[in-house]
C-alpha cells in the first residue's frame, strides 16, 4: 500500500525524494505506529507494525523527511509482527507523525501539542498570535507547492504558491 501512496505522490509532484521501489523504516516506534494509521491504510483495513531487518545493509540510506530516525532500503526481512492492526486514535497518529517532524523553514515547530498550527516565520511579525490559525483546524496540512498566507482581508489561509502575489 505504501508503494501506491508514493507512486501517487510522484505523479502529482510531491515527495519526489521518495522512491516507490524502496521500503521506508524507522527506529521511532510512535512514528511507525502513526504511519500505520494513515488515511489510505485505514481505508484498506488498517496498517500493521513490523520489526524488520533492512537488506542489504549497504542499501540503507537516511530518509530526509524524518531525520535522524528513518531510513530506506531496497528491501527488508520481517522478523516479527509487533501490532496488527495498529490501534491508536487518529489524533495520536497525527501527533506521532507531525509533532516532532513537521517544522517551518527556520526549524521551529509547525503545530502545538493539540495539533493547531503555529505561526510560520514569515508571518510572525504581522500575525504572531497562534489563535489566528485555529480556524485552519487540527493538523492542517500545507501541501507541496502551497504556503500559509495573510490575505488582503486579513484572513489566514493555506494558498497555492502560484496564486500568491510576488513581493
Amino acid at each position: 500500500m505504501e508503494r501506491k501512496v508514493e507512486a501517487n505522490n510522484m505523479r502529482v509532484g510531491y515527495d519526489t525524494d521518495c522512491d516507490p521501489n524502496r521500503i521506508y523504516v524507522t527506529t521511532d516506534l510512535e512514528l511507525a505506529r502513526g504511519w500505520a494509521m494513515n488515511e489510505i491504510l485505514r481505508a484498506d483495513g488498517g496498517g500493521a507494525l513490523y520489526r524488520v531487518r533492512p537488506e542489504p545493509t549497504m542499501s540503507i540510506e537516511p530518509d530526509p523527511d524524518y531525520p535522524p530516525t528513518s531510513f530506506s532500503a531496497r528491501r527488508a526481512r520481517v522478523l516479527e509482527v509487533v501490532e496488527d492492526p495498529v490501534q491508536m486514535s487518529i489524533d495520536d497518529a497525527d501527533r506521532a507523525v507531525c509533532l516532532k517532524y513537521s517544522r517551518w523553514s527556520d526549524g521551529t515547530a509547525m503545530y502545538d501539542w493539540e495539533g493547531y498550527m503555529l505561526p510560520p516565520p514569515e508571518l510572525r511579525s504581522v500575525a504572531a498570535d497562534p489563535a489566528r490559525y485555529r480556524h485552519l483546524g487540527k493538523w492542517c496540512p500545507v501541501p507541496y507547492g502551497h504556503r500559509v498566507g495573510l490575505l488582503s482581508d486579513s484572513s489566514i489561509r493555506v494558498v497555492y504558491q502560484q496564486d500568491w502575489p510576488s513581493p
